[in-house]
């Protein structure tokens, strides 16, 4: 009886919209690493040019053994091979998981409308698990269209977020400034990260990801 008074539904449903200390700095640490690497991606495009950031030796050091090995490297026939056919694999890994999703779905609906359960002696009636499988598939669907849905609400902030990124990468912006887009970016990236960790347990039908489940 303890057990139900401390994990009720309410308490597990709050426990699986807050953000759990393992997620919070993974999705801090993944805000970080995408506004590094648009940042990367600007250096990349603008010809191998340190961001005005830095000056001087800083920028020689940068250019000569972070950029130029890159750019060697993406230049190399073998290398962008490579990059082609692990695209390829994650596309076909994805349709993999698709496909084997949908099939395991059919096939859970199918057995349970197979499944029985005894009422009384000689007396038998269609077991609730039917119901159980589809409303957990409808659930899923659902919550597939808030995570598409979130994308596409968060498009244009991302937009705008990165345009703040260029103009902070092209020294058009004052040092303060600069700080303060480049906090907010992680922010932004960590907080969106986060709704999608929220999500994704919701989707699974648990409290914690990351090390942190509770069934």
């Amino acid at each position: 009886m303890l057990a139900n008074e401390e994990y009720s539904t309410w308490w597990l449903l709050l426990r699986t919209v807050t953000p759990s200390i393992t997620s919070a700095i993974l999705c801090f640490m993944g805000g970080l690493a995408v506004t590094g690497l648009a940042l990367f991606m600007l250096s990349i495009n603008s010809g191998a040019f340190l961001p005005q950031l830095f000056e001087g030796e800083w920028a020689v050091f940068y250019t000569n053994t972070i950029l130029q090995p890159v750019l060697v490297a993406v230049n190399n026939q073998a290398v962008s091979f490579g990059f082609v056919a692990l695209a390829w694999a994650v596309f076909g890994l994805v349709v993999y998981f698709v496909g084997a999703g949908i099939i395991h779905t059919f096939k859970s609906v199918r057995d349970s409308q197979h499944e029985t359960q005894m009422v009384s002696e000689y007396q038998y009636q269609a077991h609730p698990l039917e119901k159980t499988v589809i409303g957990q598939i409808l659930w899923r669907l659902l919550l597939g269209v808030v995570m598409v849905g979130v994308a596409v609400l968060a498009h244009h902030t991302m937009s705008h977020v990165i345009a703040r990124i260029t103009q902070v990468f092209n020294g058009e912006l004052p040092v303060g400034a600069s700080i303060r887009v480049l906090v907010s970016s992680i922010l932004f990236w960590a907080v969106t990260l986060q709704i999608y960790v929220i999500l994704l347990r919701l989707y699974l039908l648990r409290t914690r990801v990351f090390g942190e489940i509770l069934y």
